[in-house]
Order: structure tokens, then sequence, then C-alpha cells
């Protein structure tokens, strides 16, 4: 039952991340609002930082290597990167966001 329950609850974070990516995709938009960018990198920074807690955890166990967390290294990898790479966008719009005096905060 123990690994039956973090199997769960990996597949639970990855749902959730999976949708906050998007999401904050959508929210961020062209990166023209203050606003928009900064609801959109506070949004996901928690997942950003589960996941990579969740890949140290895993690694460090040695439970990559063994089913049924084996099936779920490919998949992790992929929320991760989408994840990471839409923070970064965030990211780097947030100087050009702030210093534009054209910036709309609608």
């Amino acid at each position: 039952a123990g690994n039956g329950d973090f199997v769960n609850t990996m597949q639970k974070a990855l749902d959730l991340a999976a949708a906050a990516t998007q999401k904050a995709r959508l929210d961020a938009g062209d990166l023209s609002s203050v606003e928009a960018v900064r609801s959109a990198e506070q949004a996901l920074s928690p997942h950003a930082s589960a996941l990579l807690l969740l890949e140290r955890t895993l690694t460090a166990t040695g439970l990559f290597t063994v089913e049924p967390f084996k099936a779920y290294g490919q998949r992790m990898r992929e929320v991760m990167l989408a994840t990471n790479a839409e923070l970064t966008r965030i990211q780097s719009g947030i100087p050009k966001t702030c210093g534009s005096g054209a910036a709309k905060d609608a």
C-alpha cells in the first residue's frame, strides 16, 4: 500500500504541475502584463520546486530503477522540462515587463 500511495501522489503531482504549466502559459500570455506575469510565476514556482524535490528523492533512493517508479521517469522529465521552460520564460519577461513604460497592467 505504501508504494501505491506514493505512486498516486507522484501521479497527482505530475498532473497538477502539467495543468499549472498550461495555465501559467495562458495567463502570462505575451508577457506584456506585469500583474499577469507575476501571478503566473507565483502559481508555477511551487510546482517546479515540488518536481525538483520529487526527482531528487527518487534519484537518491534509487526508486527510478524499479517499477512502478521507473515507468514515471520519462513523464516526470517531460513535465519538469515543460514546467521549468515556462517558468524561465515567465521569469525572463519580468525585468522586460517591469522596465517597460508601455507595459499594460490589465
